[in-house]
């Protein structure tokens, strides 16, 4: 994630209204920018983020992503197949709430995916066992 947000401290990003995606090559246009970050603050463990998203918003985090195509809903626990290894870290989400189901503390996350997929876009996965490698790559911009 440091990498993402070091670009747009340097160079600015666009909105998706402002730049919206397109499905082919095309030359990109470099027309300004929407939003700079100030900084950016890195999150070393699963009790940080949780402080993190009930006061700043939204935490970024990288995890091995291999089994979320297979998910539908329900919440992916550390028994899903998924690594907790840095080695395996291969998908960035958004980290943007918490809860509890039946004594199974987890996390709302946001894929990028579309709403087709999953719980709307979202999903759920076990929080406070670095599921999927959850805690090893977090962090939040400072605008």
């Amino acid at each position: 994630m440091d990498y993402a947000f070091e670009y747009v401290m340097d160079h600015g990003i666009q909105t998706e209204e402002s730049y919206p995606y397109t499905a082919y090559d095309c030359q990109c246009r470099r027309k300004g920018y929407a939003v700079k970050i100030k900084s950016f603050v890195d999150l070393k463990d699963e009790k940080e983020v949780t402080a993190a998203v009930s006061s700043k918003g939204p935490v970024s985090a990288g995890i091995d992503g291999s089994t979320l195509s297979f998910y539908s809903h329900g919440i992916v626990d550390a028994s899903s197949g998924c690594s907790n290894s840095e080695e395996d870290v291969n998908h960035a989400i958004l980290i943007v709430g918490y809860g509890s189901e039946d004594g199974v503390d987890y996390w709302i996350a946001k894929n990028s995916w579309g709403v087709d997929w999953g719980e709307h876009g979202y999903f759920r996965i076990q929080r406070n066992v670095n599921a999927c490698g959850i805690a090893l790559y977090n962090s939040y911009p400072v605008v």
